[in-house]
């Protein structure tokens, strides 16, 4: 009996010495990591959206429409709760009002870009935290991103659809994308 309570006291002290070393292991990685995240930027992500659904009153600047106004407090549901610190905007009102709600609810200004998307490319470019929300067009977000990602990853999207966000992530200099529905 002594035998064997002699072997189950080793063995306790084997396992609590492994643990012990664990913890420093798992100690010294947090150092490294910790000191990692501070010399360089955190990850965050930029939304892209093309403006919601827009009625026919105005061929060069129209309104958003009932399913377009529904569409935009889609966005803002759906966008809430996403750390979203920036909002830019075309001029146009559809982008406008597109996300109004969103702005509207996290209490932020719009900002707003060139369709050229030569400030615009350089401002994201720039960016080194907060998600930030960017509505354009159909024409101009696919070519936006496919200017941060440097390739021609996106096409003009069909006069069709409102209902994709696309998520790039920043990382450092780099960017990845992924696209979504809403």
């Amino acid at each position: 009996m002594k035998k064997i309570t002699a072997l189950y006291l080793l063995a306790f002290a084997s396992i609590m010495s492994l643990s012990c070393t664990v913890k420093t292991v798992e100690q010294s990685t947090a150092t490294i990591v910790e000191k990692r995240a501070s010399t360089s930027t955190p990850p965050f992500q930029i939304f892209f959206v093309r403006h919601a659904e827009k009625s026919k009153n105005d061929p060069r600047d129209p309104d958003l429409n009932e399913a377009g106004h529904a569409r935009a407090a889609q966005l803002q549901y759906h966008l809430a709760e996403a750390g979203i610190t920036k909002i830019y905007s075309t001029e146009y009102k559809r982008t406008q009002q597109t996300v109004a709600p969103l702005a509207e609810a996290l209490g932020i200004e719009v900002l707003t870009y060139a369709t050229d998307l030569t400030a615009i490319t350089e401002a994201l470019r720039s960016s080194t935290d907060g998600n930030i929300l960017v509505v354009g067009h159909s024409n101009t977000t696919p070519k936006l991103i496919s200017k941060l990602l440097g390739e021609e990853t996106y096409e003009k999207l069909d006069e069709s659809i409102y209902n994709k966000l696309f998520v790039l992530i920043k990382s450092g200099d780099q960017f990845s994308a992924t696209t979504l529905q809403y």
